[in-house]
């Protein structure tokens, strides 16, 4: 199986799509690793402790500026983005959708679009949740804030939450 992404929309949850033209660099979810010894341990290690905050990007290959500031987009509070892609299967010739939801804020610099250049105006995202999901199915859920690092096989911060009462 191949997949190959073909095309993506951009939507504000509960607001509408502006964007069917666009694309979404995800987040490249890196840990921050501490060294830890001692303890009777002959010896030290690096364990991993909590993530890199999380960016990415959006780009826009046509877009109307008074239409994005209609939808509200403000770079003050986090606001719920949803990227939707379709992959195909090269071999099957069959279709599956990846969905990514984020709240996120968002640096607006919109210059003049200049349509004979065929370039988009990239714009960074500050992620302050993220989930995944591919036809349907959640594959990662990363809400730091909310003590939520699932990688698919349940949340690794499970036993912390209990210890301190989160959950």
């Amino acid at each position: 199986m191949r997949d190959v992404g073909r095309f993506w929309s951009a939507w504000i949850d509960g607001k509408g799509k502006f964007s069917e033209n666009a694309s979404f660099e995800e987040p490249d979810l890196k840990w921050i690793r501490e060294k830890v010894g001692g303890g009777g341990a002959a010896g030290e290690t690096s364990a991993p402790m909590i993530l890199e905050e999380m960016t990415g990007s959006v780009t826009f290959y046509n877009y109307d500026v008074d239409a994005i500031r209609a939808f509200g987009l403000a770079i003050k509070a986090p606001q719920p983005f949803q990227f939707r892609r379709e992959l195909f299967d090269t071999r099957n010739q069959t279709s599956s959708m990846i969905a990514i939801r984020v709240n996120a804020t968002i640096d607006l610099e919109f210059p003049d679009w200049d349509r004979k250049k065929l370039e988009g105006v990239k714009l960074p995202l500050f992620i302050s949740s993220y989930r995944r999901f591919r036809n349907g199915v959640l594959e990662i859920h990363v809400d730091p804030e909310a003590g939520i690092i699932d990688m698919g096989d349940g949340n690794l911060l499970d036993g912390a939450n209990r210890a301190i009462g989160r959950t």
